[in-house]
């Protein structure tokens, strides 16, 4: 999976790519009609022009995406490394247990802290969830919003 960094520039390459190919696109056209041309050419510099805001609100929510992952993953392995510290310090007091009574009570212990902290990492991630999908949509939204007051201006 590519990192944050090297997706963002691979989009941005191609985001310029695009935009090289319709700027010689609209070259060609404007030596082809001439002033006859130019209203179109002036259309299809607009459509340009959303499409690159287009573009640039994707790069962004990308870039969202990308952070609430990492975040989730850092939560994930935090959970998942405290898990195994906790399981392995059990297992060790349960070989050193004195009496059967002794051994289900750390067996127990240990099951109420896991289950505790099994739910508290489910809540963490859907947290983490929640939080990530509203701001995805928020660079789409004031895009939208934007195109929305040009055309009413």
């Amino acid at each position: 999976m590519a990192s944050l960094p090297q997706f963002t520039a691979q989009f941005e390459d191609a985001a310029g790519l695009g935009r090289r190919l319709l700027a010689e696109m609209v070259q060609r056209r404007q030596r082809e009609w001439g002033q006859q041309g130019g209203k179109v050419i002036r259309n299809l510099d607009r459509l340009i022009e959303e499409g690159q805001r287009s573009v640039e609100a994707m790069v962004v929510s990308g870039e969202i995406v990308a952070r609430g992952l990492e975040e989730a993953g850092a939560s994930v392995s935090g959970y998942v490394q405290g898990a195994i510290r906790q399981g392995m310090a059990t297992a060790g007091a349960l070989v050193c247990a004195r009496s059967p009574q002794e051994a289900i009570e750390l067996q127990r212990g240990y099951l109420q802290a896991w289950t505790q902290a099994f739910f508290h990492q489910g809540a963490q991630l859907s947290d983490v969830t929640a939080r990530t999908a509203n701001e995805v949509v928020l660079p789409f939204n004031e895009y939208v919003e934007d195109v929305r007051e040009r055309l009413a201006g």
